[in-house]
């Protein structure tokens, strides 16, 4: 979830870092005196950059910073395009405090980035092509070093990317998508009360960051012309083509550009023959709610994790094709191995093949899907039977007494209906009584909950407590 970051470190005077065997600083320096240039040392580790600026305002003032990406530095600097997860975050601020004594509840934060890698249904080259604007901006080129990745669109305080990360590293995979949202100006976030590193492992500050991420994809004019044309009339496809071209966004105000956008996801939900968009939002969501859920081991498992070392050498394996050293994933002699063979995914039901489908398909149609519900519907309906039959037994002992308040809801031609009559005003006939749909019990017992008897319990409450009455009434007519 969170990548990269720059913090300042007011805590620290630089000779900390100067001393710790871990950093070896450089910068440039005037050859013939030997003085820096700009005031400033850098050390890189792990994916990290350690800034020491000395002050031009005050004398003998130094400035810490670090700068570069967390999820970088987990993976011992080699890439972030694995999951990163809370946890691992967790670790990793508790070890910059240990290694490089950075203070998580001093140390400020003035940039941010956090997004997710997720697993799309087409090529990340397909999808870039569907990115149309957002809001009035109009998507650029994004660069990683030099490299065209994917599109951005950069605003004042933010910057929105969506990439191709297996194209940022080379990997094999042509649909992992990374979308991101990189806050150059930590005032955008002054709602969420994020301002310093342990904000980071607050899970209740973390955690609406990923609806956020969310809102933004929402906000994606999106458009991969898998469209029934047919039934289109001539005006609607004008207007399609006509939202289709980015430049037009640009030209909207605000009231415009919102009935335009309106327009577009009606058209979009009514004559599409896709729903990339929603599934990306879908998986988006699910990525999130992965990466922010709290470390809880199984209670049958050691308590400790595992090392981080085992899970670069995983996804190494997976990555570069290399054969690695399980001890301290070092590559040996560099060999290369055949991919792992992917998991055949079958349907639940019948096991027909479903690889075709999405990834997170379970069923092969409508029928296999139908059919599986069916029989949990059929579970549950037995099972509330069966409370209610137990209830329904408790509560006929005691009808003698007289006392329940019953409210009874029956169905009409008319509609639906409800009366709440005490148990002694109950005299009807068999019509009324096959209309019953639900009775709600309540005088059980003191401070007893109420109880729901529906269908045949419901009607077969109903006729006992009317013979009672009826009985009752006969006997005092005798008298």
């Amino acid at each position: 979830m969170i990548d990269g970051v720059k913090i300042d470190v007011p805590n620290l005077t630089g000779s900390e870092w100067l001393n710790c065997r871990l950093l070896d600083f450089y910068t440039y320096t005037n050859t013939k005196t030997g003085e820096l240039l700009d005031g400033t040392i850098v050390a890189k580790y792990k994916g990290l950059k350690f800034f020491i600026t000395k002050s031009k305002k005050y004398q003998n003032k130094t400035y810490c910073s670090i700068q570069g990406s967390l999820h970088k530095y987990f993976n011992k600097g080699k890439h972030n395009a694995n999951d990163f997860t809370l946890y691992h975050l967790q670790k990793i601020i508790a070890e910059l405090e240990q290694k490089f004594s950075v203070e998580p509840k001093t140390a400020i934060l003035r940039n941010l980035e956090f997004g997710v890698n997720i697993n799309t249904t087409i090529t990340v080259n397909e999808l870039l092509k569907n990115l149309v604007c957002y809001g009035n901006y109009t998507f650029g080129t994004l660069k990683i070093e030099r490299v065209k990745v994917g599109k951005n669109i950069s605003q004042q305080r933010t910057e929105l990317k969506i990439y191709d990360k297996g194209k940022q590293y080379n990997l094999e995979v042509k649909n992992l998508t990374r979308i991101e949202l990189a806050v150059k100006k930590m005032e955008f976030l002054k709602a969420y009360n994020i301002t310093t590193l342990s904000d980071l492992v607050n899970i209740n500050k973390i955690k609406p960051l990923g609806g956020l991420l969310l809102s933004y994809w929402d906000d994606v004019i999106y458009y991969d012309k898998k469209v029934n044309w047919k039934q289109l009339t001539p005006f609607e496809r004008k207007k399609l083509l006509y939202y289709a071209t980015p430049r037009n966004w640009e030209d909207f105000d605000r009231k415009q550009r919102y009935r335009a956008k309106k327009h577009f996801k009606e058209l979009m939900h009514f004559y599409s023959t896709s729903k990339t968009h929603q599934d990306i939002a879908h998986l988006i969501a699910e990525k999130t709610e992965i990466l922010t859920a709290s470390f809880c081991p199984q209670i049958n498992h050691d308590l400790h994790p595992k090392e981080t070392a085992l899970n670069v050498h995983e996804l190494t394996v997976r990555i570069h094709s290399y054969n690695v050293d399980k001890n301290n994933t070092k590559m040996r002699n560099k060999k290369k191995v055949e991919n792992p063979t992917k998991k055949r995914r079958v349907c639940c039901v019948c096991k027909t093949s479903i690889s075709h489908k999405r990834t997170d398909a379970k069923y092969c149609s409508k029928k296999c899907n139908n059919k599986v519900n069916g029989v949990k519907r059929t579970k549950r309906k037995q099972r509330i039977r069966q409370t209610e039959i137990k209830l329904l037994n408790k509560l006929i002992p005691i009808l003698y007494k007289n006392k329940l308040e019953l409210i009874i809801t029956y169905k009409t031609d008319e509609g639906i209906y409800s009366d709440s009559l005490q148990q002694k005003e109950i005299l009807t006939t068999k019509f009324w009584v096959s209309k019953i749909k639900t009775v709600v019990v309540n005088g059980y017992r003191k401070n007893s909950k109420t109880i729901l008897l529906t269908e045949s319990r419901a009607k077969k409450l109903i006729i006992i407590v009317n013979k009672l009455n009826v009985k009752k009434l006969d006997n005092e007519k005798r008298i």
